[in-house]
């Protein structure tokens, strides 16, 4: 078989290589032009597959990111209410004082009064919300604190956020894990039986009187009603039927003043051990002064349940601290993931162009010196 190499078959790979050529030029000045490799898939379907994985993660981590701001922001705001009502609560428990027991010397009146405005104020920081959210409300949408219910807190479980694929943390604080609302609540309600116990007459004042027989972790309750008077009488009381034969292991007296809004807790005395014998405790009702200073007692011991609760949710805070870092650094590390597969070397490519420019130059020049054969020459050379 004859092969013969005419002067097109030249021309052809002159022009493959210039297509090559300009085509490598082209996408060097885009990759100049965008700063980036990738720009469609056909530039490097491997790489477009492992840059799109990594968008995807990187949505995530920044929704995340979104999430713990937002979380932050509200639980910070919540830490900063706590330590007003922390305060506010120390500054009841000292005005409370100044009013009972044996150095109570201020005016009942003007005690009973700047009570009453450390209840509002509390109150009204216990109503602080962010955007949509209350600080102390949970997640019912709905204040928590009403001027017609001024000693308690109404509300759900703590708002949960998810600031990673396993990491979940209240934002703000419930009001639903005490029977008055949180240890918020509790503060309200303790505030509300001191301004109650010092309202109450000294002489004449009756309590319904709630006496806990605690055996263990079991507690059972006889009610009886107990009316202040001078000199004090003799409270008495058995165990309800059902209880545990022999001694409680303690007893605690409750001391509640029946209102229009129903009976409002206002102290809780211990009794000793000593004043049960046969089946029955007999002690000596106490004093509207006693019964004042357990009142104010009571918000002692809900400014101590508050710090713990404060301590507890500052804890909480802290994850959400540590879980923004962590999202901060993983973010970081994605975008220089899509930068090292999408960025171009800006150097490398400009020197690339230069030499794909040469080479472009030297196809020219070759393909000058291929010339085609003229038809006077086709036909000497072919001819008769």
């Amino acid at each position: 078989m004859d092969v013969r190499i005419t002067a097109l078959m030249p021309s052809q790979q002159i022009l493959r290589n210039l297509d090559q050529v300009t085509n490598q030029i082209l996408q060097d000045q885009t990759e100049i032009a965008t700063g980036k490799v990738l720009t469609q898939p056909s530039d490097n379907p491997a790489a477009v597959t492992q840059d799109l994985l990594t968008q995807q993660v990187q949505s995530q981590v920044t929704a995340w990111q979104n999430v713990a701001g937002s979380a932050l922001a509200i639980a910070q705001a919540t830490d900063q209410a706590l330590t007003q009502i922390e305060q506010a609560a120390t500054n009841a428990y000292a005005t409370a004082l100044s009013a009972v027991g044996p150095t109570g010397t201020a005016g009942r009146g003007a005690v009973i009064q700047e009570l009453q405005q450390i209840q509002q104020s509390v109150g009204q920081l216990a109503n602080t919300k962010v955007g949509d959210i209350y600080l102390f409300g949970g997640d019912s949408g709905q204040p928590p604190w009403s001027p017609s219910s001024p000693g308690m807190l109404v509300g759900g479980p703590a708002m949960m956020v998810n600031v990673g694929s396993e990491l979940s943390v209240p934002q703000n604080m419930a009001a639903n894990t005490t029977p008055n609302g949180g240890p918020v609540g509790d503060l309200l309600a303790a505030l509300q039986g001191v301004i109650t116990a010092l309202q109450a007459p000294q002489v004449g004042q009756t309590y319904t009187v709630n006496i806990q027989f605690n055996y263990g972790s079991s507690t059972y309750t006889t009610t009886t009603s107990y009316t202040t008077t001078s000199p004090p009488t003799t409270i008495t009381a058995s165990p309800p039927a059902g209880a545990p034969p022999g001694p409680p292991t303690s007893i605690t007296a409750v001391f509640e003043i029946p209102t229009s809004a129903g009976n409002v807790e206002v102290a809780d005395i211990p009794i000793p051990l000593s004043d049960f014998s046969g089946g029955v405790v007999s002690f000596t009702g106490p004093t509207w002064g006693e019964i004042a200073s357990a009142a104010a007692g009571l918000v002692q011991q809900a400014q101590a349940n508050l710090v713990g609760a404060h301590a507890a949710f500052g804890t909480d805070m802290q994850r959400i601290e540590a879980a923004q870092a962590a999202l901060s650094t993983q973010a970081t590390a994605l975008q220089s993931t899509r930068a090292s597969l999408e960025s171009a070397k800006i150097p490398n490519v400009v020197a690339d162009l230069a030499n794909q420019e040469a080479t472009y130059q030297a196809v020219l020049q070759s393909a000058s010196n291929v010339i085609l054969p003229s038809l006077a020459t086709y036909l000497g050379r072919y001819g008769p």
